[in-house]
């Protein structure tokens, strides 16, 4: 795999291999501990035998889900890798790496083991990272991203405002600002959208795993919180 082109994270993450199983069903768990060793070796040495535990019920869930519904049965043909790493470095390549690759941060990690339900915070929280890969959530992005011109026109846009030879009126400027920005709140609006579907799946993998439906909204709630504090950190951090 380190020949197939995920070079960046693998320096970044001290020669840690990017891979996916090939075998179905087989769940791999890497605690990766470039940044923040004593903290992500605390975790491991405490919680590794919880998270994979964790990953492989929620990976034998959505497996027969994926079965008995007919939809996402590529999840199916190969295994999962989950990959703990220190807060600081969720954001490096994640929109990269393979398809089957899950990242857990440190923080969302904790705070899911210190909620009311912590097991099946933990589980919701796995489930919903894995959800974008068995609704191809990735591969729509893409695909939307493109052909709503959203890159193509930041960048005229940006090389108006930089005062470069673009020979183009006030008008023309705006117009081109005013499409940007609807194609900005369209891809906006997709990923509101994928967010749904992902809580959807999350919540059909804890019912399989036979979750107490009353605990459900609460180990939600726990996941989802501690998913938007990481965006908050992350979004700051860039």
């Amino acid at each position: 795999m380190a020949a197939a082109g995920y070079p960046e994270a693998q320096e970044k993450w001290g020669g840690v291999v990017v891979d996916v199983p090939q075998q179905p069903g087989e769940v791999k768990v890497s605690w990766l501990q470039c940044t923040q060793p004593a903290i992500v070796a605390h975790l491991e040495e405490q919680y590794a035998p919880v998270v994979a535990e964790a990953a492989r019920a929620c990976a034998a869930a959505l497996a027969q889900e994926a079965d008995d519904t007919g939809f996402g049965q590529h999840v199916m043909t190969k295994g999962w890798h989950v990959m703990v790493v220190p807060v600081s470095e969720r954001c490096l390549v994640g929109a990269s790496l393979p398809c089957g690759v899950v990242l857990l941060s440190t923080h969302a990690l904790f705070s899911c083991l210190a909620s009311a339900h912590p097991g099946e915070a933990l589980l919701y929280l796995i489930a919903h990272q894995m959800a974008p890969w068995y609704c191809r959530h990735k591969r729509e992005q893409e695909i939307r991203a493109v052909f709503s011109g959203l890159g193509t026109h930041h960048a005229y846009t940006r090389e108006m405002e930089l005062n470069l030879d673009v020979p183009i009126n006030d008008s023309s400027r705006e117009t081109l600002r005013a499409t940007a920005m609807a194609a900005g709140d369209k891809f906006q609006s997709l990923l509101m959208q994928h967010e749904r579907e992902a809580d959807e799946v999350a919540a059909a993998v804890l019912t399989r795993l036979r979750v107490p439906p009353s605990k459900v909204p609460t180990a939600a709630q726990a996941a989802l919180h501690a998913e938007q504090e990481l965006a908050a950190v992350v979004l700051w951090s860039r």
